[in-house]
């Protein structure tokens, strides 16, 4: 047993190996640079993925901040019903449009009705129709609670890109 375990053994060492040859292969498919190395982890890393997700939260900080110059339309409503009887109805409808600069435009309806409505809301029966420029002077002047909170929302924009940077 012990030498026909010894000629096996011969034997398959006498047959050739094969291995993996070294053949010339392309080049792009074997070399892996640093830069590329870079690129691959700041595209798939989870601090680089997390960097990308405060940059997003930054974006929409500005935009939410944004919001606060929106046009607003809203209407105010109050009734009174008793005995089958309308009190009075009190409506309110109007429009504003904050501008970047301070300045806020209104406008709207006013309608007021009812058997016993109180003469100081008495109108035409047609209804009011207003419209009117709100101008801040003194407080609010330069800087009032909009302009703020986009400034606020755009410097923390710029300390999610820096942070980004520091962190990729």
């Amino acid at each position: 047993m012990n030498r026909t375990l010894q000629t096996l053994i011969c034997l398959l060492f006498c047959l050739p190996i094969k291995g993996q040859a070294q053949t010339p292969a392309v080049a792009d498919s074997l070399q892996f640079d640093f830069d590329s190395f870079m690129q691959q982890v700041a595209a798939h890393h989870p601090l680089a993925l997390q960097a990308d997700l405060l940059l997003e939260t930054g974006e929409a900080a500005v935009l939410k901040a944004r919001g606060g110059f929106d046009p607003k339309a809203g209407t105010e409503v109050y009734q009174k019903y008793f005995d089958d009887k309308q009190y009075y109805s009190l409506i309110n409808g109007g429009l504003k449009v904050p501008t970047w600069f301070g300045l806020e435009f209104k406008g709207g309806l006013e309608q007021n009705t009812g058997a016993f409505l109180n003469p100081e809301n008495t109108l035409p029966s047609a209804g009011l129709w207003y419209a009117g420029i709100t101008v801040p002077i003194g407080r609010g002047l330069f800087i009032d609670e909009r302009r703020a909170m986009l400034r606020q929302a755009q410097v923390f924009q710029d300390m999610t890109e820096q942070e980004r940077l520091l962190t990729v």
